[in-house]
């Protein structure tokens, strides 16, 4: 089996293949599809996805993005994910997939990553030696989602706020997966509450694409659970502070939330999930007491610990919002089975404790984050036989850093450490090259980005054999963040193991 991500010019033979256009009864969708003609598909929302079970040995896809270029994913028998591909404006044909065994039944599922231009038209698919076959029964529960860029998958791919965005490792579908649920995202960065031309969640509610009434578009799918996950743009267009800010958040809260009533009715859960430490005038300020004003025993709020300087998160923070989330929803169907882990491994670190500290964990596919960020590129993450915890460790070159931010008070509960805390940090360290040096480093930050302060270092002389050192950082009362970092100030040298442990309060 081999997956193509080569787009214009694929050739089908066609005298051997059969042609499925994308409106046949036999294809299963997720998302807000549109009818276009008689035979094909419209789609504008990153996420949505076509789902097609077949015989054959090859699948093909004819495919026109509309404007702009678009990213798609496949993913072949709900085992194998391949890489995202692009592709161009233009109409075309697209070898998904070739050399399949002939006698089985195969299921492809096509994700639309991005959403970046007009909307796509699938026009259907052509299958070489086979059949098609029904497609896999809707899921139990179903799970919409009203978003921005957080949602939307901004960054997905880069820990520097910069790349392209995807969907399939975003922590909807992530959620969606866990909890065997259908998925569907409205969501677009930038996008508001409210206001802000068509970028915004009410518009989103009742649109087929971000931007047009489009009377094709009938929403017949009835959510069990809605996530909305917006509100941080909000509080620089309105422009205001304290209580005249929170009067206008909850107007704007209070008017999505009537919507969604409007459209769905009483019955589906909704949850209105916003993120904490990242801005003094943040919506997760309030929207917990926002909530109980309401009355509404099946709307609830969770927040999730913005951890990390960059104002995206990849998927490995993805990971850790996955969790959260997986871990509400379920308590809101008294314990609604999440049958497996989310994709990516969990980027927040439990209890006080960094993520990731043996370093045996990394983000699935090309995608080599490992949960700790680094301001240069070139990090060796290392497999050699010798790691002393696990297999894997990490090697800093002269002047190499990583650092790992955790929410302060290990709960995963908005709020700040009322008390100085003493922080214990244990990390196995080894000279790669004579005479190195190394430092292990701490600080904190109170509830907004970019003010970090009063770093404390421990200066480490490595052998060239594994030690492990042990030290004890203050971190202050008043703090939503700590930071953990390992440096090389001199030489090569090697890290693994790394954990912390809150020892007492002062």
């Amino acid at each position: 089996m081999s997956c193509q991500t080569t787009v214009k010019g694929a050739q089908v033979d066609e005298q051997n293949s059969i042609y499925i256009p994308a409106q046949h009864e036999l294809i299963a969708e997720q998302g807000r599809w549109l009818d276009s003609g008689k035979t094909a598909k419209q789609i504008g929302w990153a996420g949505s996805t076509l789902d097609i079970k077949f015989t054959g040995s090859k699948l093909f896809l004819e495919i026109d993005t509309g404007d702009h270029y678009e990213y798609f994913r496949l993913v072949l028998n709900q085992q194998y994910v391949g890489e995202p591909f692009k592709v161009n404006p233009g109409k075309q044909r697209i070898l998904l997939v070739e050399n399949l065994p002939r006698n089985r039944i195969h299921q492809v599922t096509l994700v639309k990553e991005t959403f970046y231009g007009d909307l796509s038209t699938i026009y259907g698919f052509f299958i070489e030696g086979g059949d098609i076959h029904p497609a896999p029964q809707p899921k139990s529960k179903t799970i919409f989602y009203f978003g921005d860029s957080n949602m939307d998958g901004t960054s997905l791919y880069s820990e520097k706020d910069s790349g392209e965005s995807g969907a399939y490792y975003a922590y909807p579908h992530m959620v969606g997966r866990m909890l065997n649920a259908n998925v569907q995202v409205q969501a677009l960065g930038g996008a508001t509450l409210d206001e802000n031309g068509f970028n915004n969640v009410l518009n989103f509610i009742d649109k087929a694409d971000k931007s047009t009434n489009d009377e094709r578009y009938q929403d017949v799918v009835q959510p069990d659970v809605i996530v909305v996950n917006s509100g941080a743009n909000d509080i620089y267009k309105i422009g205001k502070s304290g209580a005249s800010l929170q009067a206008a958040m909850e107007e704007r809260f209070g008017d999505v939330v009537a919507k969604l009533r409007t459209r769905y009715g009483s019955k589906p859960y909704i949850v209105l999930y916003n993120a904490y430490g990242w801005n003094d005038n943040e919506p997760a300020n309030y929207t917990k007491s926002f909530v109980q004003s309401l009355g509404d025993d099946r709307v609830s709020a969770l927040h999730y610990p913005w951890i990390w300087e960059q104002w995206h998160g990849s998927m490995v923070e993805h990971g850790g919002q996955a969790r959260l989330i997986a871990q509400h929803i379920s308590k809101l169907f008294n314990d609604l089975p999440i049958i497996a882990d989310a994709d990516v491994f969990n980027g927040f670190g439990e209890n006080g404790d960094v993520a990731n500290g043996s370093f045996e964990s990394k983000a699935p596919g090309n995608f080599n984050a490992f949960g700790w960020r680094y301001a240069d590129d070139g990090v060796k993450r290392i497999k050699d036989g010798t790691a002393p915890h696990g297999e894997y460790y990490i090697q800093l070159s002269e002047k190499q850093e990583v650092h790992q931010g955790t929410d302060a008070t290990g709960d995963f509960k908005r709020g700040k450490l009322t008390k100085d805390t003493l922080v214990e940090v244990i990390v196995d360290v080894r000279a790669a090259a004579p005479g190195s040096e190394a430092e292990l480093f701490a600080d904190a930050e109170a509830q907004a980005l970019y003010q970090r302060k009063n770093i404390a270092t421990l200066p480490v002389q490595p052998t060239k054999e594994w030690q492990t050192v042990k030290h004890t950082f203050l971190i202050p009362a008043g703090s939503w963040k700590s930071y953990f970092g390992l440096r090389t100030t001199r030489g090569i040298v090697d890290f693994d193991n790394v954990r912390v442990s809150q020892k007492e309060e002062k």
